[in-house]
């Protein structure tokens, strides 16, 4: 990896990071449904809001980022009304 994919795969991060840190800020504008927005107002991330959010990113790319970001300890997952959902792990 050259400097700038490298600078390309941060931002991607932060911004996956970031959805998943306020989804309050997502409910009204990006939930195609009355569950989701009750997820994004609980303080989970529904994938498909993510999906959503990041679209020109490749699948796989989105998948390895939030791999990272789970095995950093930065996010946490979980299953709720059969949707796979995150959620930010507080700071220690």
């Amino acid at each position: 990896m050259t400097a700038a994919s490298d600078s390309y795969a941060e931002k991607d991060s932060f911004k996956i990071e970031r959805i998943i840190n306020s989804p309050q800020n997502y409910a009204s504008q990006k939930a195609n449904s009355a569950p989701q927005r009750v997820l994004l107002k609980q303080g989970f991330t529904p994938q498909s809001v993510i999906t959503r959010n990041t679209r020109g990113l490749d699948p796989r790319r989105r998948t390895q980022i939030l791999d990272d970001l789970h095995e950093a300890g930065l996010i946490g997952s979980t299953e709720k009304n059969d949707q796979i959902v995150y959620f930010p792990h507080a700071p220690k």
